[in-house]
């Protein structure tokens, strides 16, 4: 499997081949502590089929394919789920086990933010994991976002949260550390926000939105937050009110 890289000599991003071709780019660079460049070009795949749920899912909640483009069929948005430990609505094998749970109470709603992780035959705990983003509905789960993400690209696992206290949007921050099996040599980031009736990168632009530097934090000061990107500086930057991270424009 090769891949491609994006976003060379500052920040970078990327994504595996499959991905589509890049069609024009814009970059940006200049930060408060160090240089910064992002190849934010990339395009969407058509979305998913919506699978027929047997419940109908509020209108707010978008159709729209998975983050990551690896949607299980039946874990597509507004798809309602009586246990949504099940991979699927109509899923006869045991529920996989959960990794991580949270609730966030926002201006849509409540929603539940959770990470299953995969076993190997072994029984061992596998790299992947399905994050799902759901919300609450008529006894169940109605899916607003699902995706798998590791394996290949590394073990995956979720490292910080963070909602606003308006309750419009919550950010929360994965991680995709190397194996001796992953193709990745470096650690890559997903920052991912949603609103409780979507999902999107909040940095980048789908599918090239995998940092791929040495370490990355969430940095709550007071109402607003901050991304905080080591690389050989310490590049801060301010969550915007759109719910994605603000890129300072390239100087004149």
């Amino acid at each position: 499997m090769n891949r491609k890289w994006l976003g060379l000599g500052g920040l970078v991003l990327g994504c595996w081949a499959g991905c589509a071709t890049p069609s024009g780019t814009s970059s940006a660079r200049g930060s408060q502590s160090g240089p910064i460049e992002l190849d934010l070009s990339g395009e969407r795949s058509a979305a998913a089929i919506v699978a027929p749920s047997g419940k109908a899912c509020p209108d707010d909640i978008a159709d729209e394919p998975a983050l990551e483009d690896k949607a299980y069929e039946g874990r597509e948005a507004r798809t309602w789920h009586a246990n949504v430990d099940l991979l699927s609505p109509r899923s006869e094998k045991d529920p996989i086990p959960r990794d991580f749970h949270k609730q966030f109470s926002l201006a849509s709603g409540p929603l539940d933010l959770m990470v299953h992780r995969h076993t190997t035959d072994e029984g061992k705990p596998s790299p992947w994991v399905l994050v799902t983003l759901a919300r609450p509905f008529e006894g169940g789960h109605c899916i607003v976002n699902s995706w798998s993400l590791g394996g290949l690209e590394g073990m995956a696992s979720l490292v910080d949260t963070w909602a606003a206290q308006d309750g419009k949007h919550a950010i929360f921050l994965m991680k995709l550390a190397p194996t001796e099996d992953s193709l990745a040599n470096n650690a890559r980031w997903v920052v991912v926000g949603t609103d409780g009736r979507r999902a999107w990168a909040a940095l980048g632009t789908p599918p090239q939105h995998h940092l791929m530097v040495p370490s990355v934090k969430l940095f709550p000061n007071g109402k607003d937050l901050y991304l905080d990107i080591q690389q050989r500086y310490l590049t801060r930057l301010r969550l915007g009110t759109d719910g994605r991270f603000v890129v300072p424009a390239p100087p004149n």
